[in-house]
């Protein structure tokens, strides 16, 4: 099987979505009529009231120069950036510009949802203050350079974006990871620019039916019309949660299959393995562990919904997976149908 160079994945991005509004253009508007002012009122002042008086003018309109430069320094307008209001997932950013666009049939252009792929530099930069004289964080402006393009935002108070500035590039690599049809690793789906979910949903309703899986994962061997009989062991659930928690990158990786075994067998033990797995950088792994977690009976608020995901999934697997997460497993089912 093949594995990354990395010698464990980086821990999961722990929030669900942070948000950011444009960054105001004002600012830099105000420090270049500052710094214009002052240079023409000197050079008027040089011609009729002579040098002496030219020259303090002078030092005003350097003082309004630095604090059009300070004004101008900020991200906005450094280096052509661009407001945008912007949402951080863990799965990416999506970045809706400050100015409307408009698709070639007139409807409006939804938010762009850019993979940590896409994303070449985050920068986080913080205004601080004292409140009552306890200091506190004002303001925090996010920079972000992808495609070719800078965009900035501002959010009140710190933010949680730690993880992203830490570990943006392992998330990137995680992301590259194909889905395991297989719990060795040994056959891949052709995500991710190809619809992943129903060819993984078919290699786990073989994999029940076939009987060195079953065997290997503790169940009865049984043909494919008694697989929805089966109930996890003991030795099923230690195999599945041991491929589920694991932190060892896998180029291949069988997390998003050992998610839908554990659903079609019923192992509700295995929800908060599933919940933690619905924060993963992967889409499609996230997508794939909260479904998985729903039908198993989970709470939506404790794991999160599948419409998170939607914006960074193929149409098709966003359908898929919902479609599969509407229906309770068998095991869920019953201890639902026991409560009053």
């Amino acid at each position: 099987m093949a594995e990354s160079q990395v010698e464990r994945l980086a821990p999961p991005p722990d929030f669900r979505y942070v948000g950011f509004a444009p960054a105001p253009r004002g600012e830099a508007h105000l420090a270049g009529s500052l710094a214009s002012a002052g240079a023409v009122g000197g050079l008027l002042l040089f011609a009729h009231v002579g040098p002496l008086t030219a020259l303090l003018s002078c030092v005003i309109a350097g003082g309004a120069t630095a604090l059009g430069m300070r004004l101008r320094s900020g991200p906005v307008r450094r280096w052509g950036a661009h407001g945008a209001r912007l949402g951080f997932t863990p799965w990416g950013v999506l970045i809706e510009p400050e100015t409307e666009r408009f698709s070639r049939d007139g409807g409006d252009v939804g938010p762009r949802a850019l993979r940590w792929a896409a994303l070449s530099r985050v920068h986080v930069e913080a205004t601080y203050g004292a409140d009552a004289g306890t200091p506190s964080t004002r303001m925090s402006s996010v920079t972000v350079d992808a495609l070719g393009e800078r965009f900035v935002g501002r959010s009140p108070g710190a933010v949680p974006l730690d993880a992203v500035l830490i570990h943006l590039e392992a998330y990137a690599r995680e992301q590259a990871h194909a889905i395991a049809l297989d719990l060795d690793g040994e056959r891949s789906g052709e995500g991710p620019f190809e619809p992943d979910f129903e060819p993984l949903l078919s290699a786990a309703q073989e994999s029940l039916a076939s009987a060195p899986v079953s065997q290997r994962l503790g169940l009865p061997t049984s043909g494919y019309r008694q697989t929805s009989t089966r109930a996890a062991s003991v030795a099923t659930i230690a195999l599945l949660r041991g491929v589920l928690v694991s932190r060892q990158p896998k180029t291949v990786d069988p997390r998003a299959l050992c998610a839908v075994l554990a659903t079609e067998l019923g192992a509700r033990e295995l929800i908060p393995e599933l919940a933690a797995l619905g924060q993963s950088p992967h889409p499609v792994l996230a997508a794939v562990a909260r479904a998985a977690a729903l039908r198993l009976g989970a709470t939506l608020a404790k794991v999160g919904s599948v419409e998170e995901v939607a914006p960074f999934l193929l149409p098709r697997d966003l359908d898929a997976i919902e479609s599969w997460s509407r229906v309770p497993s068998l095991d869920a089912q019953s201890v639902r149908s026991t409560l009053p």
